[in-house]
């Protein structure tokens, strides 16, 4: 129990350094707030209180959160939602894309995105912390979902993977093949 105990401590300078190194190998630049928040974002996720049952769909979900009349319970949802979004989107593409394909994906970064909008322009001072969330949604759920990508070796992952590097050429998904001996390296295109 101690040894669970320690590693659980452990956890956010662990999380600091995989945030650091997807941010490294994905070339993406933020500010030292924003890499904070996703370190944020990730360890309440390990949190067994933030396994919940949503109520609502994210669509109601953003319309109540605009109709909400105290601004400070507003503002709590609103970034309630864009963490639920951008956690979903992180770690869950796979589920969100077997009930809504690929458009699903892309709702949930647009409502999440939006609802950090919504934040960052209600809290003065928060702006350009929430304003990047919202702008940037897209690369800081592939930065959230390369903190799962150590553990997800299993075969089918890997062919999601592959699949994935196939499609789109995305330069992490061809290192993660490499080190699991899945592709060799390319050979430079030589033209005549």
């Amino acid at each position: 129990m101690t040894d669970l105990l320690e590693r659980a401590s452990n956890l956010a300078p662990y999380l600091h350094r995989i945030v650091d190194e997807a941010l490294t190998r994905r070339q993406v630049e933020v500010l030292p707030e924003t890499k904070i928040y996703l370190v944020s974002v990730a360890q309440d996720f390990t949190k067994p209180s933030s396994v919940v049952s949503y109520d609502k769909p994210v669509t109601l979900a953003y319309g109540d959160s605009l109709q909400e009349s105290n601004k400070g319970e507003k503002i709590r949802k609103l970034m309630n939602l864009g963490d639920r979004c951008l956690t979903l989107v992180s770690f869950f593409p796979d589920s969100i894309t077997k009930r809504q394909g690929e458009s699903g994906l892309e709702y949930h970064a647009r409502i999440g995105s939006s609802a950090y909008t919504q934040v960052g322009s209600s809290l003065p001072g928060k702006q350009p912390l929430f304003f990047e969330l919202a702008r940037r949604f897209s690369d800081l759920s592939k930065i959230l979902s390369d903190i799962y990508s150590p553990f997800s070796d299993s075969p089918a992952h890997l062919a999601e993977i592959l699949r994935q590097w196939e499609e789109t050429g995305d330069p992490h998904a061809y290192a993660i093949l490499l080190a699991h001996g899945m592709l060799s390296l390319r050979e430079p295109d030589i033209e005549n």
